[in-house]
């Protein structure tokens, strides 16, 4: 490790505790992009010169209509079997890909990698 750098949330999310899982992150030119798996929002936080902060929070239910409510952690329906989608990034093309955390059989390809799918957005 490098160093450590602190991503500062503001109090609403501290008092709910989505601040300490995690498991979503990117990097952009005006600071990072963090997501929990058990909440309906995805957080901005910019570079204030010696630590991320400034949240913003963002609602998927502000731009796409949710299966399960707005208020309801955004869920990607399930494949067949143990296929479920677990990570989302949006490449330089403007697509949008979607990687799996229990990937199907079919998924892995014969030189041992893993195939991800790929959306016109």
């Amino acid at each position: 490790m490098v160093r450590q750098v602190e991503l500062r949330f503001d109090h609403a999310s501290r008092a709910s505790r989505t601040h300490t899982n995690l498991p979503a992150v990117r990097r952009s030119s005006t600071g990072v992009w963090v997501a929990g798996d058990e909440t309906a929002s995805f957080e901005h936080l910019a570079w204030t010169g010696d630590h991320y902060g400034d949240q913003r929070t963002f609602l998927p239910a502000d731009y796409v209509t949710l299966p399960a409510g707005p208020q309801d952690e955004a869920e990607l329906p399930y494949g067949v079997g143990c296929d479920h989608p677990e990570g989302l990034a949006r490449p330089a093309d403007g697509r949008l890909m979607v990687v799996y955390d229990s990937p199907s059989p079919a998924r892995i390809t014969p030189a041992g990698g893993v195939l991800a799918d790929v959306f016109e957005v």
